[in-house]
C-alpha cells in the first residue's frame, strides 16, 4: 500500500535572513522543494476528490464535482475510464454513462425523514430509522380496519375484508350460517343440500372398490342409462351410497328406482366386494298375488311359510 502523501512541516520554512546568524532564513532550495510538497498533495486530493479526464476508476470510488448538481456525488458502478471531456451530470437517483464508465448519482448528505414524512410515504430522497417504522403487525380477523405500517402507533392491528373464494381454499361466502363441506360448496338451504348431494352427478364411471367408494362419503347420482355400473337394478333410478366411515372397506347402498320408488339394497366388507354384489329388492305389497300368497321368514330361521288370503286366511308353515 502506498504512503499517504502528508504536507511538509513548516519548521524553519518562514525565518527571514539574519546576517548574525548564517543558519536562519530559508533558502531558495528549501522553498522550491516546500512549493513541490504542496503541489504533489494537493493533487493527490483532487485527484482522490474530483472527478479526473481520462482516468481509470474501479467499482465503489466516489468523486465529486463543481459541475454536480447541489448535494450530490458520482459512485462508479462499472468499472471503466472517464472521458477525456466533463459529462453533463445527472441528478441523485439516476445512472450515466461517461466514457466506458458508468456512475450512479447520490445525494451526498441524507436527511432524517420525521414520523410524518414516513406516514405518508412519499418522501424518496431521506432516511428512515428502524424506531420510525411498526414492530408489531397483528391481524384482527374480526376488524376491517385497514392499519397503516408507517403510523405513530408502532402496533398495527389490521383488518380482513373480502371473501376468499373456493379455489384459494377459503369458502367463497361471507356467513357462517352458509355451512362449508369440504370442497363441495355451500349447502344453503334445501338445493344447496341437494346439489351437494348430487355432486357426482355426470361424472365419469364409479370407483370399482369398498374403499375408494366409501371415500367418496355419502352420495347420491342419478343415472338415466341401463349398466351404468356394475348389477345396476333398472334403468331409471337413484344409488346412495352411505359408508360407516370414510375409506373404509364395510359399506351399503340403496337404489331407488324411478318412477315407482321400489327400494333396493346392497353391502360388503373386507372380503365381499360392493360393486360384484347384486341388489335385492324389499317386498312390498305389490309382491302380494291375487290370492294373497307371500313368501318370508318367521321366528324360526329353519322355517318357511305360506299365506293364502281371503275372508280367513290360512297360514302353512313347515321346515
Amino acid at each position: 500500500m502506498a504512503d499517504v502523501l502528508k504536507l511538509q512541516p513548516t519548521a524553519g520554512m518562514f525565518d527571514y535572513p539574519d546576517p548574525k546568524n548564517p543558519s536562519k532564513g530559508t533558502t531558495e532550495q528549501q522553498y522550491i522543494e516546500f512549493e513541490k510538497n504542496k503541489h504533489s498533495v494537493l493533487s493527490s486530493l483532487v485527484a482522490d476528490e474530483l472527478w479526473q479526464p481520462s482516468t481509470a476508476y474501479i467499482v465503489g470510488q466516489v468523486v465529486k464535482s463543481p459541475n454536480m448538481p447541489a448535494n450530490v456525488v458520482a459512485r462508479v458502478v462499472t468499472a471503466g475510464t472517464s472521458a477525456s471531456a466533463e459529462p453533463v451530470w445527472s441528478s441523485a437517483g439516476h445512472t450515466m454513462a461517461d466514457g466506458t464508465v458508468t456512475w450512479a448519482m447520490l445525494y451526498r448528505t441524507i436527511d432524517y425523514a420525521t414520523q410524518a414524512e414516513v406516514t405518508a410515504g412519499t418522501n424518496t430522497s431521506k432516511i428512515v430509522t428502524p424506531a420510525m417504522l411498526g414492530r408489531t403487525i397483528k391481524t384482527d380477523l374480526a376488524s376491517e380496519k385497514a392499519g397503516t405500517l408507517n403510523a405513530a402507533d408502532k402496533t398495527v392491528v389490521g383488518g380482513v375484508t373480502g371473501i376468499l373464494p373456493v379455489a384459494h381454499g377459503g369458502t367463497g361466502t361471507d356467513s357462517l350460517a352458509n355451512i362449508t363441506v369440504g370442497k363441495a360448496g355451500t349447502l344453503v338451504g334445501d338445493a344447496g343440500l341437494w346439489g351437494y348431494l348430487h355432486r357426482l352427478d355426470g361424472s365419469a364411471s364409479l370407483p370399482t372398490t369398498n374403499a375408494a367408494l366409501s371415500a367418496l362419503g355419502v352420495f347420491m347420482r342419478s343415472f338415466y342409462t341401463s349398466a351404468q355400473f356394475s348389477n345396476q337394478p333398472t334403468q331409471l333410478g337413484q344409488l346412495l351410497n352411505i359408508p360407516p366411515a370414510l375409506g373404509n372397506k364395510s359399506g351399503c347402498q340403496l337404489w331407488v328406482e324411478n318412477p315407482n320408488g321400489r327400494l333396493y339394497h346392497r353391502g360388503g366388507n373386507d372380503s365381499i366386494a360392493i360393486n360384484d354384489t347384486p341388489f335385492k329388492r324389499f317386498l312390498d305389497t305389490d309382491d302380494l298375488s291375487a290370492a294373497g300368497v307371500v313368501a318370508g321368514d318367521v321366528s324360526n330361521p329353519d322355517a318357511w311359510w305360506v299365506k293364502l288370503g281371503g275372508a280367513v286366511p290360512l297360514i302353512i308353515q313347515g321346515g
